[in-house]
């Protein structure tokens, strides 16, 4: 189900989707992943494009996960490797070179992630804004990145990392928060499922 802002199309999914295994929503898109590793997107970039339809390249095919971030969409491949898309006025589309073996990536505003298979962070795009990732985000599980400067690494003990912009509180981990399973981060807030 899809519900509330459709000035750019972001509402307006592919007739014919169907089979669908993730979904992820940027500024003005929305992305769908289906069982048979093909991406649609749907909607248009934000305010740095002008409205510009989005669509995947050729050499998004076999993804097994995608992100959506501001302007710009991720897709990881079956064999490790990412593909990105979109604006990429500060970098956060131009993957690094030799970057394989990625078992998870996150999207925010014109930034890019991905955690390979020994649990490395690895970044790209706009990293002054987000600032230096802790040192303590090691063995990595999981990472969830916000639209206004903030990340989220999930370690595989059940804690928490946050770095980045802390304008509202959002990258200040509670005290004693453990157990965690599950993260997500807003425009200016943090989630943590127990």
């Amino acid at each position: 189900a899809l519900w509330g802002d459709d000035s750019n199309g972001q509402l307006d999914a592919p007739a014919g989707l169907s089979n669908v295994v993730a979904i992820a929503a940027g500024y003005y898109m929305g992305m769908a992943l289906e069982d048979d590793g093909t991406v649609q997107v749907w909607g248009a970039w934000g305010h740095v494009s002008q409205g510009a339809i989005v669509n995947p390249p050729a050499s998004a095919t076999n993804v097994i996960a995608i992100a959506a971030g501001m302007d710009h969409c991720l897709a990881l491949r079956g064999d490790g490797t990412v593909v990105a898309w979109g604006d990429n006025i500060s970098g956060q589309c131009t993957v690094p070179p030799n970057l394989t073996n990625v078992v998870q990536i996150a999207a925010g505003q014109d930034y890019s992630l991905a955690i390979t298979a020994s649990g490395q962070i690895v970044t790209w795009g706009y990293l002054t804004f987000y600032g230096t990732i802790p040192s303590n985000a090691t063995n990595v599980a999981a990472v969830a990145l916000g639209f206004f400067g903030h990340g989220l690494a999930l370690r595989q003990d059940g804690r928490v990392v946050a770095w980045g912009n802390n304008s509202a509180g959002q990258a200040t981990v509670p005290a004693g928060l453990s157990n965690v399973v599950a993260i997500a981060a807003g425009d200016q807030h943090s989630v943590a499922l127990k």
